[in-house]
């Protein structure tokens, strides 16, 4: 999953014009216009379920189905449809499961045709201000600013948060998840969380030390390492290495340009 916001965005698509205007130039192909497909300037995250590719917006999501070029907008157009064109994030988990997040309306589900809501109080999702969704297979995680949730097919399973996990979620803001194998990796609004399972038990630990700044804004992998982002700095943790029985880490740091922090684990 790719989280775009603002200037970020901006950004991106200049890149993508250089780059095109560089193609031009060297090999006289032409380039066509820019067509906009999506509902609002607000484009925070862009999905694929490997048949279409699927984004989020404050206006509501766009589906763009490459194969034949054709796009559809989801918005909300009636009642039992979707809840709110407010949209933080866009997911596809096995099955063909769609999910929608929202900021502030719970959690959207497109199963076929049926629509179904999560939402905080009724249901058990944790907030209804819904920040990253991470499938895998037929299980969804999903953070909010509550904590974070754990779907298995379309049925809820369980949740954490900084009291169920003794701190080892460090924050109960949940910006962006990460499943690896085995492993999941949250970056949250006070640092870094690691779970894994060993058999039906999760495991939480905060993992923070090294980091000079813990609002953690997204996890991602990259050559089999673990990357995140913060507000400032680089962040690179040499391998893991037992010392006592406790998992120690020797961090080294460096600059950043951009202002963003990457934080790798090998």
């Amino acid at each position: 999953m790719f989280h775009f916001a603002g200037k970020t965005t901006t950004f991106l698509l200049c890149a993508c014009a250089l780059v095109l205007s560089g193609l031009a130039q060297t090999s006289d192909a032409t380039v066509g216009e820019w067509t906009v497909h999506v509902n609002s300037s607000n484009l925070f995250c862009v999905s694929t379920d490997g048949a279409s590719i699927l984004s989020a917006s404050s206006g509501g999501a766009v589906r763009f189905v490459p194969s034949t070029g054709q796009f559809a907008k989801v918005v909300r157009d009636k009642a039992g449809s979707l809840v709110s064109n407010d949209l933080s994030c866009v997911a596809v988990s096995e099955g063909g499961l769609t999910w929608f997040g929202t900021r502030g309306f719970g959690l959207n589900l497109l199963e076929g045709s049926e629509w179904t809501l999560f939402t905080a109080g009724i249901t058990e999702l944790p907030s209804n201000f819904v920040l990253s969704l991470a499938p895998l297979g037929s299980v969804l995680w999903v953070g909010t600013t509550g904590g974070l949730a754990r779907f298995e097919g379309s049925t809820f399973q369980e949740k954490f948060d900084v009291s169920s996990t003794a701190g080892g979620i460090p924050h109960n803001t949940i910006n962006d998840v990460l499943v690896a194998e085995d492993t999941v990796w949250c970056a949250t609004a006070g640092g870094v969380a690691r779970g894994v399972k060993a058999g039906a038990t999760w495991t939480w630990e905060a993992v923070n030390n090294g980091l000079s700044n813990l609002n953690v804004l997204c996890v991602g992998r990259s050559g089999g390492a673990v990357w995140v982002g913060a507000a400032n700095g680089t962040y690179r943790p040499r391998l893991w290495r037992r010392s006592e029985g406790v998992s120690t880490r020797q961090p080294e740091t460096r600059g950043s340009a951009s202002g963003r922090a990457r934080f790798g684990l090998r």
